[in-house]
């Protein structure tokens, strides 16, 4: 029988994760009376007014730590939770303390994600988000040019209509197709009927009318890449097979691949990547030790041009961002699924990170189509 995700919401460990999730509850009620899985819902305090400086078409600027994206907002939501609750509830002095882990972690960086003043040509800006889960319409996305998604599109915890959210995923792909030029994402575990290895039947009444119905400027990569102004992205859904690891099969096992198939698709990482997307970390960099890919961090590590950036989301615990000393990378794990449940009536925020373009003259066709 398969197993259910330890991250769901109905299993309860611990007496500290019930904790958490008492928190997560007084911390929503306290400050977000309303129905955030609106379509229409307003933004969360503070989103709205992160950029509203910045004149229409021109690059934001994040003049200091507390102006990036992911600071700014929390920093606004916590003192709205502060406002509510007072400055001695547990759910806030959590959220307090989330806030100093990002800034540690960004202030950390040996470059900053982003410029720090306008240039000509400017850089291709790219939003980075993973593991909504369904939530996708309660993620706040800066302004940027290229949004990726590293997977976990849909919430699959086996009492779930998984092909309603993946439609309602489509339609918010749709809609966010008009604010960035392009828009690159992969599958992940939960994301089991686009696996037509291991869910071939599911996968063919679902995966090629999905595909379909993507707009133009949306590619979905599945050990496969693309270009965009001369910056190259390549992107796969593989993660590490449980069945392997820990002797259970998970409900969400999409594209679990065991050893000797994932070595074969780690070796398809090309040299000299701007951005790499998978769902899986690699090895022990902003995962727990059992969640990572031992074989990918290899693979990073034999690349004599490694990317850029690393994109990845899976273990819900480590959203952040970090570099490596045993590979010139920036690794950032976009999963925010636990980010969410600290604080169920907030938004989330994507990773921003910039990337001078290569090619100013000629935007570079599709290494690969959808199909």
């Amino acid at each position: 029988q398969a197993c259910t995700d330890a991250g769901a919401d109905a299993v309860m460990c611990t007496p500290e994760a019930l904790e958490r999730l008492i928190l997560s509850i007084q911390a929503s009620r306290a400050s977000f009376l309303r129905d955030t899985s609106s379509s229409d819902h307003p933004p969360e305090p503070g989103a709205a007014e992160i950029e509203d400086e910045t004149p229409a078409g021109q690059l934001a600027i994040y003049k200091t730590t507390a102006d990036y994206p992911v600071v700014a907002l929390r920093i606004e939501q916590n003192r709205a939770l502060e406002r509510s609750l007072g400055s001695s509830h547990r759910a806030l002095k959590n959220l307090n303390e989330f806030l100093d882990d990002m800034i540690q972690m960004i202030e950390s960086l040996p470059r900053s994600l982003t410029v720090s003043s306008l240039c000509t040509p400017p850089p291709v800006r790219f939003v980075h988000v993973s593991d909504t889960h369904h939530h996708h319409k309660n993620v706040y996305l800066p302004e940027g040019e290229v949004l990726l998604h590293t997977g976990d599109l849909v919430g699959n915890y086996g009492d779930r209509d998984i092909q309603k959210h993946l439609s309602d995923f489509l339609d918010w792909l749709v809609k966010m197709s008009s604010r960035f030029q392009l828009i690159a994402i992969i599958a992940g575990n939960h994301d089991t009927l686009l696996d037509e290895e291991r869910y071939p039947r599911e996968a063919a009444k679902v995966k090629r009318a999905f595909l379909s119905q993507l707009p133009s400027n949306v590619r979905y990569l599945e050990h496969t890449g693309v270009e965009y102004q001369g910056l190259k992205i390549w992107g796969s859904p593989t993660v590490c097979c449980r069945e392997e690891t820990l002797g259970k099969r998970y409900l969400s096992n999409a594209f679990e691949r065991r050893r000797a198939e994932r070595q074969q698709i780690w070796s398809q990482i090309p040299e000299g990547l701007d951005v790499l997307m998978t769902h899986v970390p690699p090895h022990r960099i902003l995962c727990s030790s059992d969640c990572g890919c031992e074989l990918l961090l290899n693979r990073l590590k034999q690349l004599s041009q490694p990317p850029l950036f690393h994109c990845f989301g899976h273990d819900h615990d480590y959203y952040g961002v970090k570099a490596s000393s045993s590979v010139n990378t920036i690794f950032i794990n976009g999963a925010l699924e636990e980010v969410r449940r600290m604080d169920r009536g907030a938004e989330g925020c994507g990773w921003v990170f910039d990337i001078p373009r290569r090619d100013v003259l000629m935007r570079a066709p599709s290494m690969a189509s959808n199909d």
